[in-house]
């Protein structure tokens, strides 16, 4: 290279004078190109793709007119859009704990956590192709259209509770218990299939059409009329002639017997066999003091 002469230094300022220029020349010039005359609120429009291998970052509005796809995860403080949101990895909405701060749906229906392992839906709930719940807790009706399987209801504390101290459940093979009393209004019927179990064991039923019985060791009948007044009837129905009652014992001495109590005295009626005059056939009809077990 060449000396500088006297007359070649008077570049050196200019030189010298553009060199601390450069730097912000450069950034007038971003500046202008994005963000027009100032830099303070500017707005830049992007008219293609930004694609960046890091973080973009924006502290104000990101304002996005086209789709906007996120492959490596995001964060927002607040997101609105007008069109579909789609996610495809784990959304968590940490924030929904409450109806104020819950992901709400159609603008009245908050969806949000209330407990821990709870989910609460402000609103009506219409599952129409199946649901499968652990829990569910509702405060008003439920309607289910379709198949409702009970399957862990196989102790009074897995049952179905009615009014909160009705249980329902199944406590055996083809067996449905209900732990209270059941009243049938409104002309109800009640039709059973097979026998009636009462609590120590007896049984009601029929083996035989038309034809009903009682197995039990011992059978009272009591009732709340006058003694004046007829209180055990047996009739036949509307269009039969007669109706009878058959009573039958073991083979012995007396066979059946009808017992009879009058002012605290037992009679026993049966038939016995006799040799008197009194009867054609020989046999009477025998009525004296006592009981038919002595």
């Amino acid at each position: 290279m060449g000396e500088f002469s006297a007359g070649n230094n008077s570049y050196v300022p200019a030189i010298l004078l553009g060199i601390l220029l450069s730097p912000l020349m450069a950034v007038l010039v971003v500046g202008l190109f994005f963000g027009g005359s100032g830099f303070a609120g500017a707005v830049t429009t992007i008219s293609t793709d930004v694609v960046t291998g890091g973080n973009l970052q924006a502290s104000s509005t990101l304002l996005v007119t086209g789709n906007a796809t996120f492959y490596a995860g995001s964060s927002f403080n607040a997101a609105t859009t007008t069109d579909s949101l789609y996610v495809g990895g784990l959304a968590q909405l940490t924030g929904a704990t409450a109806s104020g701060t819950a992901l709400v749906i159609g603008n009245d229906v908050p969806l949000f956590r209330n407990a821990v392992n709870q989910l609460r839906l402000q609103g009506i709930l219409s599952v129409s192709n199946g649901g499968t719940f652990n829990a569910a807790t509702t405060t008003d009706s439920l309607y289910v259209g379709g198949l409702t399987q009970l399957t862990g209801a196989t102790a009074s504390g897995t049952a179905l509770v009615i009014g909160n101290d009705i249980p329902l459940f199944r406590s055996a093979a083809n067996v449905l218990t209900l732990q209270a009393g059941l009243t049938l209004t409104n002309s109800g019927a009640l039709t059973v299939a097979g026998n009636i179990s009462l609590q120590s064991g007896e049984t009601i039923g029929n083996s035989t059409d038309g034809n009903v019985f009682i197995n039990t060791s011992g059978l009272s009948v009591a009732t709340s009329t006058a003694t004046t007044t007829r209180s055990l009837y047996v009739s036949a129905p509307a269009g039969t002639a007669t109706s009878s009652i058959s009573v039958s014992g073991a083979k012995g001495s007396r066979g059946a017997c009808l017992e009879l109590h009058q002012e605290n005295v037992s009679y026993r009626l049966y038939v016995s066999a006799s040799t008197t005059a009194v009867s054609s056939n020989g046999f009477i009809l025998q009525v004296e003091p006592g009981s038919c077990v002595d």
